[in-house]
């Protein structure tokens, strides 16, 4: 039993299971890392998985996002405007002096509030105060081998679509990958994601 999201939604949408009600936590709060809420939204006994991917094409990826990206990300591909806005936002969700601050100094209030959990590092998702919390991690960048590889270790004859879900989402056209990103911009994004590199074995040099 892995698939838990009918439970994740209705659980999460209600504020009340929430750890720390002062977020205002609001929009889709399943975005939020499981530890936020003062029960478990899943299943006992159900194993958990999850898929993370290296950050700098993650940060990319954000910057095309049709809810929460750069409203000129998808008629301009201009290297320029990704760096910029990159800056700006990260900059926006950094705050050490916030009451909401997690590791790396993400400003969490602002992360899952006004930006719906996008740009929150993703290790959250995965371990809390050391300890994991989710039993398979699973990379995009070998998705569909690795996902084959769980599913058959659970008896399960479970297969991913072959064709992408998100392309009316994202242009075929666009063009920008991490390697646009600047030297200033990957130096900002190895320290905004410095425990992501680390818990979740990622090269911050390679991408």
């Amino acid at each position: 039993p892995l698939d838990a999201s009918p439970i994740v939604k209705r659980t999460w949408s209600c504020p009340s299971m929430c750890r720390n009600v002062s977020l205002h936590l609001r929009g889709t709060v399943y975005h939020a890392p499981p530890h936020y809420f003062a029960s478990s939204p899943f299943v006992a006994g159900v194993a958990l998985f999850t898929v993370v991917r290296h950050p700098f094409t993650r940060m990319v990826s954000e910057y095309y996002c049709p809810w929460k990206g750069s409203s000129s990300a998808h008629y301009n591909d201009s290297a320029k405007l990704l760096n910029a806005w990159l800056e700006e936002r990260l900059q926006v969700l950094t705050d050490s002096s916030s009451s909401a601050v997690g590791c790396c100094g993400a400003n969490t209030r602002a992360m899952l509030g006004e930006w719906d959990g996008h740009l929150l590092p993703q290790h959250l998702y995965v371990f809390h105060r050391g300890k994991k919390q989710v039993d398979h991690v699973l990379r995009y960048e070998n998705l569909d081998t690795e996902f084959s590889l769980l599913m058959s270790s659970y008896g399960l004859h479970i297969t991913l679509r072959s064709t992408k879900l998100n392309v009316p989402t994202r242009s075929t056209e666009t063009r920008l990958t991490a390697h646009d990103l600047t030297a200033r911009m990957l130096e900002v994004g190895r320290h905004f994601y410095r425990h992501d590199f680390l818990l979740l074995n990622y090269s911050a040099s390679r991408f």
